[in-house]
């Protein structure tokens, strides 16, 4: 009886299991080398004799290792840079390839109104339609937005960002939020153009 109960979240997941695995893999697989790419960047830091004041001249050796320093921490970076490209671009894929689809296949294929007529209510079906979806969403792309958080805090070792808009909407809840948004809109647009 109970299993009975939540085969409408299996019925739901299992109609949409191609793009859910394969945004699964995608936004996964990223979020795992841009945690990567954060730890290979904090492996070059700058020493701290590179940052001079105006009273000292550094010698000569000093400014070709800072130079080198320098240097490496770019490579790395742009390296990095090569990870948050496309996190940030599978993310609003998956909000928008996944929103537009949940109600209007269900329209394309004409089962709606049987559905309706066999349920009681529609915002329960709306709701058992839409309702797995969401969590999935929400999940990948807050996981999504943790691993930019982690890489923009490696790309900006002094920037304090709980107290800066440095990538704001790019990264932590945020990019989460507005992956959120990207899917209600493709949900709305789906259900006419369905």
């Amino acid at each position: 009886m109970r299993a009975a109960r939540f085969d409408w979240i299996r019925l739901t997941l299992r109609l949409h299991r191609f793009e859910l695995f394969a945004f699964g893999v995608a936004i996964i697989g990223l979020a795992v080398a841009a945690f990567a790419a954060a730890a290979y960047i904090e492996g070059f830091r700058v020493p701290p004799e590179c940052v001079f004041s105006d009273d000292a001249a550094p010698s000569e050796e000093v400014i070709f290792a800072c130079d080198a320093a320098y240097r490496r921490v770019s490579e790395a970076q742009t390296i990095g840079a090569l990870v948050m490209s496309p996190l940030l671009l599978v993310t609003f894929a998956m909000s928008l390839f996944l929103g537009v689809p949940v109600i209007a296949r269900e329209l394309e294929r004409g089962t709606v109104r049987l559905a309706w007529w066999l349920t009681p209510s529609r915002w329960r079906w709306y709701l058992a339609r839409l309702v797995p979806i969401v969590v999935v969403v929400v999940g990948l792309t807050f996981a999504a937005g943790l691993a930019a958080d982690r890489m923009f805090a490696a790309n900006n070792p002094g920037v304090d960002f709980a107290n800066s808009f440095e990538g704001f909407g790019a990264r932590g809840g945020l990019l989460a939020a507005r992956a959120l948004f990207v899917f209600a809109v493709a949900v709305f647009v789906g259900s006419f153009i369905g």
